[in-house]
């Protein structure tokens, strides 16, 4: 979770970093220069290598920021633990962790229309360890799960999908239907129907 400072009491390379994390969410890496985070921040340019070596490491410390909490919440599981229980439980937890941080799923869609080394990144530090994390947890735990071992993939990247794209999709749905998808009535809705779909993939017990 991000402390919760003011603008004031924040340290310099933490400013630099929620600047650059709402400009590459907005415009992506390519389109966002260091100028741009700057004046934003209120500093002048030479002064961001004190504390990044360069945009790249700054992406890098941004993407770090966000994804780190949830590889390290899952990686915390004992072997023995994801029960479907405590597997919706997971699921709910990012599912508000993301809401409550729209960037990330922004800066995930922007990394996958980028290509390159910046869906690498993603893939290789992230999302690899995370699939990896589930699928052994789900094997250890397979007596509970009605699908086999080739359905997992599908299962995770079905449910991934469905978190980001709720988030990314707020604001058409607010256009749409004049109420906010991320408001805490939204999401226990949300995390309701999550609920009932996940019923379906178990052999024992209701989530």
């Amino acid at each position: 979770m991000k402390k919760s400072m003011t603008t004031s009491q924040k340290p310099t390379a933490e400013k630099i970093m929620d600047v650059a994390e709402e400009l590459f969410a907005q415009r992506g890496f390519d389109a966002t220069s260091l100028g741009d985070i700057t004046d934003r921040v209120g500093i002048r340019q030479p002064g961001i290598y004190k504390h990044f070596e360069n945009k790249r490491e700054l992406y890098i410390a941004v993407m770090a920021r966000l994804f780190d909490p949830i590889l390290e919440t899952l990686s915390s599981l004992p072997e023995d633990a994801f029960t479907p229980k405590k597997a919706f439980q997971l699921y709910s937890q990012v599912m508000v962790y993301v809401a409550r941080n729209p960037n990330f799923p922004r800066l995930t869609q922007q990394a996958v229309l980028a290509g390159g080394w910046q869906i690498s990144l993603l893939v290789d530090r992230w999302l690899k360890p995370f699939l990896g994390r589930v699928d052994k947890l789900s094997e250890v735990n397979k007596r509970h799960w009605r699908y086999p071992h080739g359905m997992r993939l599908w299962v995770f990247m079905g449910y991934f999908n469905i978190m980001l794209g709720y988030v990314t999709m707020a604001p058409l749905y607010r256009e749409l239907y004049g109420f906010d998808l991320l408001s805490e009535e939204a999401l226990a809705m949300q995390n309701k129907f999550l609920r009932s779909t996940l019923r379906g993939l178990l052999r024992t017990a209701k989530p």
